[in-house]
């Protein structure tokens, strides 16, 4: 979480290159060195060795990233007193981080349910299916992922500016370029899912009912555009940290319920209600409290009734 606030603080600082190199580029370098090396020397690496390699890259990133926040911090100081005014304003929200603790919190929480109780209900065949599964769907938000980062000190920006016409317009090039990058990836899903699936081995391929459920809730996720960012850059955040742990709530208690009898099916069915559902909401309260939709549906109407 503090990563992430980490990188936050230097996209509001300008250096969005700096931003991902802890996280998105030093960590998995060191992470596959790391787990090259237990192949090399160690006779027979297992889950803890594993563990403690994690936890060791994680750390590496979080003191790499405040290095990076420092000398950034100095260099913008240094540039001018406007600057350094602004410098001011980051570091406070860096201390008073709740509602972006929330946020994170709850995405984790979500990201994990499925699997850990398919694993603890269903047992260790459902559990690598569903995993398998749910890592070739994550292909789909990718696109989405990748545009995060590029949007939200724009976002921020303007909104503070007032300029609500230039938010608007960011968030309808965004929803409309990630939307149609990932059509056409579940597209390639849809007619590739089993060979792509054989791929981590035969038995795999039984995944595909599980893959095209999870298909759904995050194609649902894309096209309702980039709401949670745009409530948090637009200083909502504590309400879409209400939702999203409403929402996380809603994970556990639908997983609990259709694992044991559906297994890995259940738990995708689950997951990809729970994730249209806080969709729907989180883009219910950008119209309600920014006059925004940023689904790909409002959109579209507001382009038919100004035609």
């Amino acid at each position: 979480t503090f990563s992430f606030l980490q990188k936050g603080a230097l996209l509001g600082l300008g250096a969005p290159v700096l931003s991902k190199f802890p996280t998105e580029l030093l960590r998995p370098l060191i992470m596959i060195g790391g787990a090259l090396t237990f192949v090399q020397y160690l006779p027979a690496p297992n889950a803890a060795n594993l563990m403690w390699l994690t936890l060791f890259t994680y750390l590496v990133a979080l003191f790499v990233g405040q290095l990076i926040w420092q000398r950034v911090l100095v260099r913008v100081k240094r540039d001018n007193v406007k600057s350094e005014a602004q410098s001011r304003t980051i570091i406070p929200t860096i201390r008073n981080f709740a509602p972006f603790v929330g946020i994170s919190a709850s995405a984790t929480i979500m990201r994990y349910t499925d699997v850990l109780l398919i694993g603890s209900i269903a047992g260790p065949e459902q559990v690598a299916v569903y995993s398998v599964a749910a890592r070739v769907v994550s292909l789909v938000v990718f696109i989405q992922r990748a545009a995060g980062p590029v949007i939200q000190p724009i976002v921020s920006r303007d909104w503070v500016r007032g300029e609500i016409s230039l938010v608007r317009e960011t968030v309808v090039k965004t929803t409309l370029f990630t939307t149609l990058g990932t059509a056409l990836i579940c597209f390639a899903l849809l007619l590739s899912g089993p060979q792509v699936l054989s791929i981590f081995g035969p038995e795999f391929v039984f995944g595909e009912g599980v893959m095209m459920i999870l298909l759904v809730g995050q194609f649902a996720n894309v096209l309702s555009g980039p709401n949670s960012l745009l409530l948090s850059m637009t200083n909502h955040q504590q309400v879409t940290s209400r939702v999203l742990w409403i929402a996380a709530i809603a994970n556990i208690l639908g997983n609990l319920m259709l694992i044991p009898q559906f297994g890995a099916i259940g738990a995708a069915i689950a997951t990809s209600a729970v994730n249209f559902l806080w969709n729907v909401a989180l883009v219910i309260l950008s119209r309600q409290k920014l006059n925004i939709d940023p689904s790909i549906f409002g959109i579209l109407g507001r382009w038919n009734d100004n035609k």
